[in-house]
């Protein structure tokens, strides 16, 4: 568990243990997000890696033209939490949304008559009650995200609201203001996740087939397996996919895979799912005696000692898959499926690259 625990005050002036990351410590769904304290992000190692992000930061565009994959190894390595926010907005884009439309978020959030409103106010009390930002009702935090939601509701109507924008405008809230979040979401919304928010969720879909490619290609047997029992990936990924792991992972963890995924692109989050098939079911020696509900059981209970980031880092990061892979699992799709409309991957976007390939 992590050690790094402090008292802080809720509305009522009752004194709650929260971690290193903002979570209650004694709330029944801790152990779901309790993680060991990072001791690369600490002391002198922690300072010398802040001082280089700012660095960075202040040179970003030198940097992206010239030095690419320093970008890359130091995203897989962990973004210092004190630089973390301008990190994620710096390589999402969100930082130019801001300059470019000031005072957009404050309009956007103002409007009571969004047609999500209902919707939005009963999804707000269920979204990380165990963090000390949103556990108490008409909490400061609960507002900002709600103000967030209504925002983002207001501009991009072709998405509207989706439960699965809650907890990633959370995270991000956890990390900085509601309209610096909120342009943030508008990037993911936009350059990464396309087509897998709304009614339809069109490329989640999509995206589920080429996963259950993937795994037939990287673990066979486990491939083999998942086919045998009928078990759909769209049955265990869209919980860990479209919610960018936010909600079935140590909060380390899902905080150094969103480093990652803010430089590399979607690509770890198919790296993300593969490593997890692999530490949970290849290593089953008993893999093939297990049913549909067992099998699943697994994945929809994720056990907490194997997702540690030293673990599924490691898995994630030496996953190689080229960008020619998925164009030929793409393609494959597109095939067997030709009435398959699919205006995301319209040939500008790849699934391969963001800041690096």
């Amino acid at each position: 568990m992590n050690e790094n625990i402090e008292n802080v005050s809720n509305n009522s002036n009752t004194l709650l243990k929260v971690d290193g990351h903002g979570f209650i410590v004694s709330h029944r769904l801790y152990s779901r997000v309790a993680s060991l304290p990072n001791s690369s992000q600490m002391g002198a190692v922690g300072k010398r890696r802040e001082m280089k992000w700012l660095e960075m930061i202040n040179s970003w565009d030198r940097y992206v033209m010239k030095h690419p994959m320093k970008i890359k190894r130091r995203c897989q390595k962990g973004i210092p939490q004190s630089v973390r926010s301008l990190a994620w907005q710096f390589l999402s884009g969100a930082n130019i949304l801001i300059e470019k439309n000031i005072g957009l978020f404050e309009k956007l959030s103002g409007n009571k008559n969004s047609k999500w409103v209902d919707i939005i106010q009963k999804d707000i009390p269920r979204t990380f009650r165990h963090h000390c930002m949103f556990h108490e009702t008409g909490s400061q935090g609960q507002d900002n995200l709600f103000k967030v939601l209504v925002a983002f509701s207001e501009y991009d109507s072709s998405i509207g609201y989706s439960q699965a924008l809650a907890p990633i405008a959370a995270v991000l809230l956890m990390h900085m203001p509601p309209s610096e979040t909120f342009w943030v979401l508008v990037a993911i919304t936009r350059s990464y996740l396309p087509g897998y928010f709304g009614e339809k969720m069109e490329a989640m879909k999509f995206d589920g087939m080429l996963f259950g490619l993937l795994l037939d290609n990287y673990l066979p047997k486990v491939g083999k397996h998942m086919k045998d029992l009928q078990i759909d990936p769209l049955m265990y990924i869209v919980e860990w996919m479209v919610c960018i792991f936010s909600r079935c992972l140590p909060f380390q963890t899902v905080l150094r895979i969103w480093d990652m995924f803010f430089c590399e692109g979607v690509k770890v989050l198919f790296k993300t799912g593969l490593s997890i098939m692999k530490i949970v079911l290849s290593t089953q020696n008993d893999l093939f005696e297990k049913d549909e509900f067992q099998t699943t059981n697994l994945l929809h209970n994720l056990p907490y000692d194997l997702m540690t980031d030293k673990i599924l880092l490691t898995e994630i990061i030496n996953i190689k898959i080229s960008e020619q892979q998925f164009e030929t699992a793409h393609a494959k799709i597109c095939a067997a499926n030709p009435d398959l409309k699919m205006n995301r991957f319209n040939g500008c976007i790849k699934y391969n690259t963001r800041i690096v390939s």
